[in-house]
């Protein structure tokens, strides 16, 4: 390779980082309805109270808030039907939910994606945990996320205990679930 092709290379690299770095949050996930209201807060760190106040439209209709969550230890995970690694480990998420019972409550929050394109794909993967609309990213920016998947776990008291950016396995997500609630 000629000096000249490695420094084009380089400079293409080096425009490309600038450019990447340079996009604003509003850049960081992909937006596919645009209409949807506004709700969430700014990002809560670790040791932090979720946003209780922040609403989010529900699959089977109506609007939730995280405080309707309030009292029982709470994992979020966030996830998009063209995110294959947050399509894998969802039925991993469904096994633990279900081995849990009513000790630990799930919540899946669908971000960017249609209705219909959200309810098909968690009806083909068998998820049973609440499932809710994201549509505009807000709250996993709320959250601290920044790519898909993020799980958060958080302790009944509404604490932020665990933000984790990348998929989850099985054992990782019962370990993670066995430190942060006992």
């Amino acid at each position: 390779m000629r000096v000249s092709d490695r420094r084009s290379i380089l400079w293409g690299i080096a425009i490309a980082v600038f450019t990447l770095a340079s996009c604003g949050s509003d850049h960081q996930v992909a937006r596919i309805d645009d209409t949807a209201p506004i709700t969430a807060p700014t990002a809560v760190k670790a040791g932090e109270r979720v946003p209780a106040d922040a609403t989010f439209e529900r699959f089977t209709g109506g609007q939730g808030r995280f405080s309707d969550y309030a009292g029982k230890p709470l994992v979020i995970n966030f996830w998009q039907t063209t995110c294959a690694p947050c399509l894998k480990e969802m039925p991993a998420f469904e096994r633990i939910h279900q081995a849990l019972g009513a000790n630990v409550q799930f919540l899946g929050i669908d971000v960017n994606d249609t209705l219909s394109s959200g309810k098909d794909y968690a009806q083909k993967l068998g998820v049973t945990y609440d499932l809710v609309r994201d549509p505009r990213a807000e709250l996993l920016s709320a959250l601290g996320g920044v790519v898909l998947p993020t799980t958060v776990l958080v302790g009944a008291d509404g604490t932020v205990l665990l933000v984790h950016a990348s998929a989850l396995s099985e054992n990782a997500l019962t370990s993670a679930i066995t430190k942060a609630f006992g």
